[in-house]
């Protein structure tokens, strides 16, 4: 059986949870947790999975909230290419250049370059912290052991991601700069500490192609994150794909 995706005609669009949820009332796949998570992650996918009279009733509900949307089957909305890691980027003259952690490279011709995205954006992460402790024995009178104690926490990662798209394989490469590490655009360091070249980059790279076949983080002029996460960054793409394929 067929499902349905309910798009944003534009990102401009802007609603409120509280208007998001009655909206959804009509859903019955869908708990308000998983409203509110839709409503926080919303860039250009609203709901998807919808059976024909769920996404008709939802979409009639949002427009009544002065929020209009297109219903489109789920497999017309394209999903996204295995991408590749890289950690160089340079450029000379026509050509792009491309080298991973193991210092293999490939090159490819910036005409080749269909679709630029980028941003940066905050992910929930699990981390094990470790300390020594010391321990009284139960057993003998006085005596203690250490051991390393460990303890999970979750904690919000900044990141950028950068992917470039192509019309042959490898069809997606990308940069990912996270606060263990650091890549190279052009020989210089892109570090989330000191974020002025990526920054730069940003700038520079946003001249390659027009604006719809850019995301909107490619447009950050600070490090505030333009996304929440991986999730609703690919949802932006795969969003843009679509209005480009129509």
């Amino acid at each position: 059986m067929s499902t349905f995706s309910l798009l944003q005609l534009t990102l401009d669009q802007t609603i409120s949870r509280e208007d998001m949820e009655t909206a959804a009332d009509v859903l019955e796949t869908l708990a308000r947790p998983d409203i509110a998570k839709l409503h926080r992650e919303l860039f250009g996918i609203v709901a998807t999975g919808l059976r024909w009279e769920e996404a008709n009733a939802f979409q009639q509900k949002l427009a009544r909230a002065s929020y209009p949307t297109e219903i489109v089957l789920d497999e017309d909305v394209p999903y996204l290419p295995h991408s590749y890691a890289v950690q160089r980027i340079g450029s000379q003259n026509e050509m792009i250049e491309f080298t991973d952690s193991m210092g293999r490279q490939q090159v490819r011709l910036w005409e080749e370059v269909v679709f630029l995205a980028g941003g940066f954006l905050t992910e929930t992460e699990e981390k094990i912290e470790k300390s020594l402790r010391r321990e009284l024995s139960p057993s003998t009178q006085g005596a203690s052991h250490t051991y390393i104690h460990r303890e999970s926490k979750r904690e919000k990662v900044q990141k950028f991601r950068l992917d470039f798209f192509f019309a042959s394989e490898p069809y997606r490469l990308h940069v990912l700069v996270i606060p263990e590490n650091v890549a190279f655009y052009q020989e210089s360091p892109l570090r989330l500490r000191h974020p002025g070249n990526i920054l730069q980059m940003c700038k520079e790279l946003r001249n390659v192609l027009p604006p719809e076949r850019l995301t909107s983080g490619m447009f950050c002029e600070g490090t505030d994150a333009t996304y929440p996460n991986t999730e609703s960054y690919e949802e932006e793409i795969r969003w843009r794909f679509h209005r480009l394929l129509k």
